[in-house]
């Protein structure tokens, strides 16, 4: 059975819980060896990605995306600001940490959702039979 755990929850919000962040987590693996971690938000835009990883463990965190102003037409914080963004009081950090061996992983967003697809190195780069492909002559036109 995959196994996940909680490595980091910091809020700028002292009243702030995990639940009030996420629900509905859960993990399980593809007949293919995949493994999918899948939850919910209650809120609709986070930023959802691979953390770095492990021996045998990959990390995920889990960061709000905020605005510098009231429109979402406003910049992004975190491009711009980093220190106002990690200093704003609806800002908070979550990290999964997910046990599986050496991995890649695709995010995949849904409003309020997020499934997360680990896919083992094995699965990418071995047991492919690849055809050489001719590109012929290539024009660019700009």
């Amino acid at each position: 059975m995959e196994k996940v755990s909680l490595e980091i929850f910091k809020s700028n919000d002292k009243g702030r819980k995990i639940e009030d962040v996420i629900s509905n987590l859960c993990i399980g693996k593809t007949k293919e060896g995949i493994t999918i971690l899948h939850f919910h938000t209650t809120e609709k835009y986070h930023y959802v990605e691979q953390d770095g990883s492990g021996i045998n463990s990959v990390y995920i965190s889990i960061h709000p995306i905020l605005y510098s102003g009231e429109s979402v037409l406003a910049n992004e914080l975190r491009d711009n600001d980093f220190d106002e963004y990690i200093n704003h009081p609806d800002y908070y950090w979550i990290q999964l940490k997910v046990l599986v061996p050496d991995c890649q992983v695709i995010v995949m967003p849904l409003k309020h959702q997020y499934q997360v697809n680990i896919i083992p190195n094995t699965m990418l780069f071995g047991n492919v039979d690849y055809e050489p492909v001719k590109l012929g002559d290539a024009v660019w036109k700009l």
